[in-house]
């Protein structure tokens, strides 16, 4: 049975093929120009709008972070850099950003590397008559309680890609299927 995983992590108003945020371009612009006060409220913005991808939403966490230090709240540019390493380990802060930002950057590397980054595991999909007839994923690690909503993005034989609502419970979440194959990132 063919079974190809790529699991991600969906967070807040996470889709398929997530719109540009036009809060988050002002945001962007705003920290250019070193207007961290008015950056701020438009990253406030786009997060309450939502409909932002992996990317994008990383993106805005470490927009926040960057001007919420520049703005001197160094515990909440912490909190900020520490979601953006939660859920990306690997990404590149440090040497990034000069001065007082490097700070908060290297306490939440510490903290980090302390309690662990958000971590899924894929489960062993539900079979039947060979069919899969679930798919499902538990979270192994989440020190920062980041995972709020589940969404599965599933292709079934081969067919388009459909979002389906999940629902996160004792640490795990599934779907029910019923196709030969079943491609699958939550």
């Amino acid at each position: 049975m063919k079974r190809a995983l790529l699991l991600t992590l969906s967070l807040a108003s996470l889709s398929a093929l997530a719109q540009k945020n036009p809060d988050l371009e002002k945001a962007q612009a705003l920290l250019a120009q070193r207007k961290y006060a008015d950056a701020l409220k438009a990253i406030e913005a786009a997060e309450k709008k939502g409909g932002l991808d992996r990317d994008s939403y990383l993106t805005l966490l470490e927009s926040k972070g960057l001007a919420l230090a520049s703005t001197n709240k160094l515990d909440k540019a912490e909190e900020s850099f520490r979601a953006v390493l939660g859920l990306d380990p690997k990404r590149e802060l440090a040497g990034k950003y000069s001065g007082a930002i490097g700070k908060p950057i290297a306490a939440a590397q510490e903290w980090i590397k302390a309690n662990g980054a958000l971590e899924l595991v894929a489960l062993d999909p539900g079979t039947a008559d060979g069919r899969v007839k679930q798919i499902s994923f538990a979270v192994k690690n989440d020190p920062l309680k980041l995972i709020k909503v589940v969404k599965f993005f599933l292709r079934m034989d081969g067919g388009s890609w459909k979002p389906v609502q999940g629902v996160l419970t004792n640490g795990a979440a599934s779907i029910d299927t019923d196709a030969a194959t079943v491609e699958w990132w939550a």
